[in-house]
């Protein structure tokens, strides 16, 4: 591990998505959470259900996330 672990989420998170510029989070608090690689938060996206699958395209501009039977799809930062 590298650095001291960061409280990040009012629920149990689910999935992590790593880009060049940011690490992307997931959780059953139906939140996305957009940190720096000092983990400082630098956004958050609110969904209507809990977030269980993070993935970027190729470059970094979109991030899909899964939930239930549902692919939503998000602008990236």
């Amino acid at each position: 591990m590298i650095g001291t672990p960061n409280i990040s989420h009012d629920g149990v998170v689910w999935c992590v998505a790593y880009g060049p510029n940011e690490i992307v989070s997931g959780s059953d608090d139906n939140k996305i959470k957009y940190w720096d690689h000092e983990l400082k938060l630098l956004d958050v996206k609110h969904s209507d259900e809990p977030i269980f699958s993070l993935k970027f395209n190729e470059n970094y501009s979109l991030l899909a996330s899964g939930v239930s039977n549902l692919i939503y799809i998000w602008q990236s930062k």
